[in-house]
């Protein structure tokens, strides 16, 4: 079992984009994509630093690679998902009408995740392409399990120990 160090970040920051591509693709290619240091970078992804800031173009730099990497762009990602926090902050709750479209998103999401994951075991082994396949999706629903969380106003406020069993 590794022992993660660093500082804790919120879920979904600026912050924690950058350390994890920085996880996934090293220091060294953010220091070429975005013309800053090593240090400079870490900084910027050290939640305890109060002048961190990423700049909007080393944020678009890196989605751009990351996009043509097929990794997906984090950070516009991470910024619709904190507009989205924002708005459904300003406003008592969404409609059911886009609940229920969140909810059939995440079903597809679900499916597509079970298709990539029967097709890499139809061999009884899993490559490095299906693995990466296989991550595409679950990040995928990750990303759309949080969109319901952020509408229903459930996550890190939640206890989930209290709340009431529904019986079948």
């Amino acid at each position: 079992m590794s022992n993660k160090r660093g500082y804790p970040r919120k879920a979904y920051s600026f912050e924690r984009v950058l350390k994890d591509l920085a996880d996934e693709i090293g220091y060294d290619a953010i220091e070429k994509i975005i013309d800053k240091k090593r240090k400079a970078i870490e900084h910027i992804s050290n939640p305890n630093f109060k002048d961190r800031q990423l700049h909007i173009q080393d944020g678009l730099e890196l989605d751009i690679f990351s996009k043509k990497s097929g990794k997906g762009t984090p950070f516009l990602d991470a910024y619709k998902t904190l507009l989205d926090k924002y708005v459904f902050e300003k406003s008592d709750h969404d409609s059911a009408d886009e609940i229920i479209n969140n909810l059939l998103r995440l079903g597809e999401s679900i499916g597509d995740l079970m298709e990539e994951s029967r097709k890499a075991l139809d061999d009884n082994k899993i490559d490095e392409d299906e693995k990466e396949k296989i991550t595409k999706e679950v990040r995928k629903l990750e990303k759309k399990i949080s969109e319901l969380k952020l509408k229903l106003n459930i996550g890190e406020k939640t206890d989930y120990k209290n709340q009431k069993k529904r019986e079948v």
